[in-house]
């Protein structure tokens, strides 16, 4: 996984044409046309709170029906090789882990939009935790985000959205914006492309605050596991290995919210 860089991006801090904006305290993730302000029956309510503030997130099912696994983008051979031996490795290897969840799952749900926030080193056991849930996830346009969006296809996920920092953030966070628009759930590695490790990045605060979802953030640890020697220092949990899957609070950013603000807190909520 890859985050989407829009330090550059100011136009990402208007409001989207049309959209109404949310009541004092409180974030929405979609209004309707002709519908009134205030909150539908049946919708969610999500609590989070930013230093002394309460939010709400409250947020209407969709009405469009969930999508499938996304087809398989146009790889080369031997990145689809490649892809369906990781991912048959990782189903193989992930069916031995014990895993343990903390707090509830928000993405099993399957009826609103989650914007998950990941680090790097967990991108192993989240690609096989969160598989066949048709998630979108932004991948870096680099060789390794081809190989990565390979193995992402065979595990069951949406059609990634392609750019990082470094190349196409600006396009990743648009494909990713009409995804949660749409109803659809995403999933972002924020400390990325090149670290440091566990510093997010302000990409996904823009997102949040863009489409009025809220951030969820999502921490793994395993153990025992093996550590690679890159920059994020990710983590392969070995066989039989016990897993714990910590859901945080999430994380409402509203439009007066300071970015930094919001990035740091963030931060504390992935440590």
């Amino acid at each position: 996984m890859a985050a989407v860089e829009t330090g550059a991006l100011e136009a990402s801090r208007r409001p989207l044409s049309g959209a109404s904006g949310p009541p004092s305290g409180r974030c929405r993730s979609m209004i309707r046309p002709g519908e009134r302000r205030g909150y539908p029956r049946g919708a969610r309510r999500v609590p989070s709170r930013l230093g002394n503030r309460t939010c709400e997130q409250h947020i209407e099912a969709p009405t469009l029906d969930r999508p499938g696994p996304a087809q398989s983008p146009p790889f080369g051979v031997g990145e689809r090789l490649l892809g369906a031996l990781v991912a048959a490795a990782l189903r193989l290897l992930g069916a031995t882990w014990r895993v343990h969840v903390e707090g509830p799952d928000p993405f099993a749900a399957g009826a609103v939009p989650v914007l998950g926030a990941l680090l790097h080193r967990d991108f192993l056991v989240a690609a096989w935790h969160f598989r066949d849930r048709g998630i979108h996830v932004g991948v870096s346009r680099s060789r390794d985000g081809a190989r990565i969006d390979a193995v992402l296809a065979r595990l069951g996920y949406g059609a990634s959205a392609r750019g990082s920092s470094s190349s196409g953030g600006a396009a990743a966070q648009r494909t990713l914006l009409g995804r949660l628009q749409a109803g659809r759930s995403v999933a972002v590695g924020v400390d990325g492309p090149r670290g440091p490790a566990g510093e997010p990045k302000p990409g996904i605060v823009h997102l949040g605050r863009r489409s009025k979802v809220a951030i969820q953030p999502v921490t793994f640890e395993a153990r025992p596991a093996w550590r690679f020697g890159s920059w994020d220092r990710a983590a392969l949990p070995l066989p039989f290995a016990r897993i714990e899957c910590r859901y945080a609070e999430p994380l409402c950013v509203e439009d007066e919210t300071a970015t930094e603000t919001a990035t740091r807190e963030l931060a504390r909520r992935l440590g």
